[in-house]
């Protein structure tokens, strides 16, 4: 009986062919692998939260203006018109220099996004409001309150502390210009001991505290 004994070519086969087949196979797996998943029917997208339409914040409030520091707190709003712009009121208190002031204007959100980034970035202009007890007068025994409009420019940041959280905090930094400057008038003690009314138009501040959704 003789032995049939494969050709060269029929032996190369035999060899390479297995052994190519598990290089295709090793290659299609590894391009699977690093192949975007949106590529694939089984794969299920998170959906990202759109961002929050209200929200609320309590925040210390100080400020410096006619050469001294004044302590605060501030209550404010805003609803989201769009994506990227929203409608703020915030109405403030002074403590020591007891006083009240109030703005609205349009809110801008330039970067970040909350529920995805976990912050954003806001940028404000505000008209508003600044209504302040009057400095005491020894020659007038009734209280008097004065008042004068307001602009204020303010940018801050929102932060939650992941993308579900109804809390989160706030920082930011503001300054305003009021129209008339006996409306932030301080009583004040003079070089030689003597009372003084310092006068000035521009307040610069911070605001730092919670907000919720």
């Amino acid at each position: 009986m003789s032995i049939i004994r494969p050709s060269f070519q029929q032996w190369l086969h035999r060899l390479i062919a297995p052994t190519l087949g598990r290089c295709c196979l090793a290659l299609l797996c590894l391009a699977w692998s690093f192949a975007p998943a949106e590529y694939f029917s089984d794969y299920q997208r998170k959906p990202v939260s759109p961002p929050p339409e209200n929200a609320w914040g309590l925040l210390y409030e100080g400020s410096w203006f006619s050469g001294a520091y004044d302590h605060g707190l501030a209550l404010a709003y805003y609803h989201r018109l769009q994506r990227q712009v929203a409608f703020p009121i915030t109405v403030a208190t002074f403590i020591n220099e007891l006083g009240v002031h109030a703005q609205t204007g349009l809110r801008w959100f330039p970067s970040g996004n909350l529920r995805k980034d976990g912050f954003e970035n806001f940028v404000e202009g505000d008209l508003g409001v600044l209504a302040r007890k009057a400095p005491w007068d020894p020659t007038d025994s009734t209280t008097k309150w004065v008042w004068a409009p307001q602009v204020v420019v303010e940018y801050g940041r929102d932060i939650l502390p992941w993308s579900d959280a109804k809390l989160g905090i706030r920082l930011s930094l503001f300054g305003s210009w009021a129209f008339g400057n006996k409306v932030l008038a301080r009583s004040a003690q003079g070089v030689f001991g003597l009372s003084e009314t310092k006068l000035g138009n521009i307040i610069l501040g911070f605001r730092i505290g919670g907000f919720w959704l």
